[in-house]
């Protein structure tokens, strides 16, 4: 494994320990929830596919990288549903293959019927998002690994990787988007080429082909995309207070004060 640096929250470093060829990540403590948005596309884009399909080691089989012992079960519960971790018994950590990482923050979902037929219409390779050997999809999961087959979730992966300041900021909307913040016309339909935002128009404007991400290779002209924004974000000056801060609220509390 390798470690690779990143940030938290407020711009305060933090390293997590990856290896690309497993697909497995190992967190520290709490370091998955103190990864900011931009780091979490720098995670995405180092786990991204590779050129061959591997077999990722079974994680209850693996050891603690600190101290040897054997990970022990658990489950952890999310706003997303409940999810498998595999954990020190001495608490240094916690190790998540690709698909469980990705599955806790909710990114991906499994497809339609529809979304299959779509998919079968383009005639591309569906890669399992867990070893990335390529597989058919009509069946149920991966061949290889036996993972199921799944989606990226792109208007719920722009929204969570947008960080705190895109959905903060003065007319964001229900999806996480400002009114004023410029189209991620980063996607190139799958269909007829017609330049698109998947996470915001599901379906292309032009075909009406639905916005499919089944491969890492698909999600990462967005996860630059998504990058640029998040630096010019970070880049603005913090806005100016609405209100003078010298006179007290219009509160009991802040006319007691």
């Amino acid at each position: 494994m390798r470690a690779l640096a990143l940030r938290a929250h407020y711009g305060q470093p933090l390293e997590v320990d990856l290896c690309e060829t497993c697909r497995l990540v190992w967190f520290d403590g709490l370091e998955s929830v103190q990864l900011s948005g931009p780091s979490w596309i720098d995670l995405l884009l180092a786990l991204e596919d590779r050129d061959t399909s591997v077999s990722p080691p079974a994680a209850e089989r693996l050891g603690c990288p600190r101290c040897r012992k054997a990970l022990g079960d658990s489950f952890n519960q999310t706003r997303w549903g409940r999810f498998r971790s595999h954990g020190c018994p001495a608490g240094h950590g916690w190790l998540q293959p690709q698909t469980q990482l990705l599955s806790e923050r909710g990114l991906l979902r499994p497809p339609t019927r529809g979304e299959r037929v779509a998919m079968a219409a383009e005639h591309r390779p569906w890669n399992c998002l867990n070893c990335g050997a390529p597989t058919a999809g009509d069946g149920a999961g991966c061949t290889h690994c036996g993972t199921p087959l799944l989606l990226f979730d792109l208007p719920r992966l722009a929204a969570s990787l947008q960080g705190r300041e895109g959905r903060d900021a003065p007319g964001a909307s229900a999806g996480g988007r400002t009114a004023a913040a410029p189209r991620l016309h980063a996607w190139a339909c799958h269909a007829c080429g017609s330049p698109m935002d998947p996470t915001v128009d599901p379906r292309c404007g032009q075909c009406d082909h639905p916005a499919l991400a089944g491969r890492f290779d698909d999600l990462r002209p967005l996860l630059l995309a998504l990058r640029q924004s998040a630096r010019a974000q970070a880049r603005q000056p913090a806005l100016a207070p609405d209100r003078d801060r010298r006179r007290p609220l219009n509160t009991t509390f802040g006319h007691l004060m």
